[in-house]
């Protein structure tokens, strides 16, 4: 799920090239398509309007908003993201039994 003010970083190049893998965003709107794609805004162009990727309508909300599926949120949590895969493991089993 996104939200506005998220940090996400694109994870695949826009056919368009306007985003590239890697990149980070923030979002700055959210849009919905009558498909059931969700559209986030990410770069303000001026544009008039957008086209959806997947069902082709056009949107005529103004700037240029991508399909979410091109994107990641980015996980800013320090505690989260430095917690390593043996740490996770250590909480998830049970505490040996004392003989």
């Amino acid at each position: 799920m996104f939200y506005v003010g998220q940090r996400v970083v694109c994870i695949k190049d826009h056919s368009l090239r306007f985003i590239k893998r890697g990149d980070t965003f923030t979002v700055l709107d959210i849009n919905s398509c009558s498909c059931g794609d969700i559209h986030l805004l990410v770069l303000t162009t001026n544009h008039p309007a957008y086209r959806c990727g997947i069902c082709n309508i056009i949107h005529e909300k103004g700037d240029w908003y991508a399909s979410s599926q091109l994107f990641a949120p980015l996980d800013e949590q320090p505690e989260l993201s430095e917690t390593t895969s043996e740490n996770w493991i250590e909480r998830l089993l049970p505490e040996p039994e004392l003989v």
